[in-house]
């Protein structure tokens, strides 16, 4: 009998604890709600190598290849944000969408391509008969009368949408390294040359070094950070349709090359806490900015933020948020395959795509990497999880350092955190103390004589 009393009680028990762990759940979780304002930070399209050097001067340049990227990425913001979730009108709203681009032709190009996906045949039609369309000129008769058959404003409804760029040098948001320059440059390097991983994987990678180099041509000793350049340089090409595997490399070199180009992405632009936040701060700042504004200003007509920038920035602001984790990276070296729970550091085309959810009067975020959701709010790990937006906030402030003073732009040095630095302190205040020493005692022995 008492036995019996016991199992009811404790079945009792397990329903009450579930029932108060779905309440629980139900008040903590926030609700999906409507997305309201989407923030789209994208890796331009391919490119040819950087270091290519043609006749026409093309290193660096979007490819044909990169402005379909680009395009496929707006056409399926489009379906996602247009068509699906009806957050943006079918026509191009100039108060709905703001489109930011870093001063590269690329970028620009890449930004461009996007928008034609995302308002593809949008153009509304106009009156054919209208005079007032035909330019102050002597347009050719011929030209008025194949366009008085063209029922749109422009050929094919090609939509027109403005995009804001910076010069390199003034764009803290999408191009921070540049603003930062040679502070950037000292942090960089400090954070390549302190990290005992880096020095113990350029001694493992000797013999591989040596391999690659004598495959691509190249005069050696090859570093780590030369073997980096020499992957994006194949990355790019490969993305244009070359075949690298194996007519360059075999497929466990090209693995392993990739490697590299991750983790020393990842030490250049992620490698010490300061460089993440120098980089990453400027963005953080603005997307909070975004979406106060949304939250916090009636009627706010926007919706849709693109920023067309590189994979500087993304791999700072993922690093921060621990989508990508460099401790994985190295564990998987000589297997290397990129997995959702361990993904690689943008590639072409790659995107960040950052929800603002609202359920009645809150609010929620949702973030994507490649279309696939992450915690933002936990550990960084893959899950369709929405974080609620102050602490979102909460988190993305904590991860915030004062941009002018890490980069000297204010004239004020930020006190040196790198090992480089502390030595030259402590070796100028020994010195310092030394001299006193000898000093006293050079005038103890005057006084004794």
């Amino acid at each position: 009998e008492y036995m019996g009393k016991d199992k009811h009680t404790s079945q009792m028990r397990t329903l009450c604890c579930g029932l108060i762990s779905l309440f629980l759940l139900a008040v903590v979780v926030p609700a999906a709600g409507e997305v309201v304002m989407v923030l789209d930070l994208f890796r331009h399209g391919a490119r040819n190598p950087l270091d290519r050097g043609s006749g026409e001067e093309d290193g660096g340049e979007l490819t044909p290849v990169g402005l379909r990227q680009s395009y496929l990425l707006g056409n399926y913001i489009r379906k996602r944000y247009l068509e699906d979730a009806k957050l943006l009108s079918p026509t191009y709203n100039f108060n709905e969408i703001s489109v930011i681009s870093t001063d590269t032709n690329r970028s620009l190009m890449s930004a461009q391509a996007h928008l034609v996906g995302l308002y593809e045949n949008t153009m509304p039609n106009y009156d054919k008969t209208k005079q007032r369309f035909i330019p102050p000129i002597n347009v050719r008769q011929d030209l008025i009368d194949s366009l008085q058959a063209e029922p749109n404003v422009l050929p094919k409804a090609l939509q027109p949408i403005a995009v804001v760029t910076r010069e390199k040098d003034d764009d803290r948001v999408l191009y921070p390294t540049k603003v930062c320059n040679d502070q950037f440059k000292h942090m960089e390097e400090d954070s390549y040359v302190y990290d005992d991983k880096i020095r113990a994987l350029e001694r493992e990678m000797t013999d591989f070094a040596g391999q690659i180099a004598e495959k691509m041509k190249r005069k050696g000793p090859l570093n780590l950070k030369d073997l980096r350049k020499i992957c994006g340089s194949l990355m790019a090409r490969e993305a244009s349709g070359e075949k690298i595997v194996p007519t360059i490399l075999t497929d466990e070199e090209y693995r392993k090359l990739q490697f590299i180009y991750d983790y020393i992405g990842m030490n250049k632009y992620a490698g010490t806490e300061r460089i993440r936040q120098v980089i990453a701060t400027p963005l953080m700042q603005a997307m909070i900015g975004y979406f106060d504004g949304k939250i916090n200003v009636k009627d706010n007509p926007g919706k849709l933020i693109v920023m067309s920038g590189h994979d500087t920035t993304m791999i700072a602001l993922l690093a921060s948020l621990k989508i990508l984790n460099s401790d994985c990276m190295l564990a998987n070296k000589n297997n290397y395959n990129p997995t959702p729970e361990c993904p690689s550091i943008p590639r072409f085309a790659a995107n960040i795509f950052v929800e603002l959810h609202k359920d009645g009067e809150n609010y929620a975020v949702k973030f994507f990497y490649n279309d696939l959701a992450y915690d933002i709010c936990g550990d960084g790990k893959p899950g369709d999880k929405l974080c609620p937006y102050d602490a979102f906030k909460a988190k993305i402030t904590r991860l915030q350092y004062d941009f002018d003073v890490a980069c000297l732009l204010n004239g004020v040095p930020p006190f040196p955190s790198q090992p480089f630095y502390l030595l030259l302190i402590v070796t100028f205040v020994l010195s310092i103390a030394c001299g006193i020493i000898y000093w006293r005692l050079r005038s103890l022995s005057i006084d004794k004589h």
